[in-house]
C-alpha cells in the first residue's frame, strides 16, 4: 500500500519532501502527496491547486519513492466541497496516513476522528514547538524519531526572499520561471 501525505504544499518544501522521504525509508513504503483542492477553507491558501500540484510532480520527477494524487481534487467536483481525510481514504486506501505534529494536536477535533484512527495508521512526524505525548490518540500513532524541521510554506509566502534556502532547486527555478506571481 502507500503513505499518504496530505496537506496544502503552498508550495512544497525541502521540508516536505524530507518528510516524506524519512517516512518511506522508515515504513519501507512509498509516499503519496495529496494537495488540497481549490474548496479548502484555509485562508493563506491562494496558489490554484493545478499550480501546486504541478509543483510537486515536477519536484519528486525521478524518486521513485515519492509520487502525487490527485484524488481530493477529484472527490471535490464529486462532493462540491473539499473532502474530508476520513473520506480521501475511503477512496484511496493506505496503509499510512503522514502528518506533522502541527496537524496531529488538532486531529481528535477532524470529522469522525475515531474512524479515521481505526482506519488508517498515523504516523506523525514531530515539529519543533508541537508536544504530542499527551495528545488522546498517543496510543494509536508510530511517532517518528526524527531531528525537528524548522521550514514552513507560510514563511516562503510571508517572505520570498527565503524561498532559494528552503525549497528544493526544481521547485524553485519552477516558480521563478512560471508561477512567480503566486509567490510575491
Amino acid at each position: 500500500m502507500n503513505i499518504l501525505y496530505p496537506g496544502s504544499f503552498n508550495p512544497i518544501t525541502k521540508a516536505h519532501i524530507m518528510i516524506a522521504r524519512t517516512a518511506s525509508e522508515y515504513l519501507n513504503d512509498k509516499v503519496v502527496f495529496i494537495p488540497a483542492t481549490d474548496t479548502y477553507k484555509k485562508e493563506s491558501l491562494l496558489t490554484p491547486f493545478t499550480v501546486r500540484y504541478d509543483l510537486i510532480r515536477k519536484t519528486i520527477a525521478g524518486d521513485e519513492r515519492l509520487a502525487v494524487s490527485d484524488i481530493e481534487y477529484q472527490l471535490s467536483k464529486k462532493l462540491q466541497r473539499q473532502p474530508k481525510t476520513v473520506e480521501t481514504i475511503e477512496y484511496f486506501p493506505g496503509t499510512y496516513l503522514l502528518v506533522g505534529a502541527d496537524n496531529f494536536i488538532h486531529m481528535d477535533k477532524w470529522y469522525r476522528a475515531d474512524t479515521l484512527f481505526n482506519k488508517i495508521k498515523v504516523v506523525v512526524y514531530p515539529r519543533k514547538g508541537y508536544e504530542v505525548k499527551d495528545h488522546k490518540y498517543i496510543d494509536k500513532v508510530i511517532v517518528l524519531d526524527s531531528d525537528k524541521i524548522d521550514i514552513s510554506s507560510s514563511a516562503i509566502r510571508s517572505d520570498p526572499t527565503k524561498a532559494g534556502d528552503l525549497l528544493d532547486p526544481k521547485t524553485y527555478e519552477l516558480i521563478e520561471q512560471r508561477y512567480k506571481k503566486y509567490f510575491q
